[in-house]
């Protein structure tokens, strides 16, 4: 949401973001969902269902269900 994928606390193997390289365009991607559902109240994907639960891939690409 602000940018700081880049931080070096942000990656290792128990850390938030892990030891792998962040996606390119993640930054982009979720600073412009926040924003679209501050202004819309809509990110860009489909509303959370509890009889089909799944998550929204949002880097690299796995979905969890």
């Amino acid at each position: 949401m602000f940018d700081n994928a880049h931080r070096p606390w942000l990656h290792a193997d128990t850390r938030l973001l892990g030891p792998d390289p962040v996606p390119t365009g993640l930054a982009a991607r979720v600073h412009g969902a926040w924003t679209a559902f501050a202004r819309t109240g809509d990110p860009g994907w489909a509303r959370y269902d509890p009889r089909h639960p799944a998550a929204e891939p949002l880097g690299g690409g796995a979905v969890f269900r």
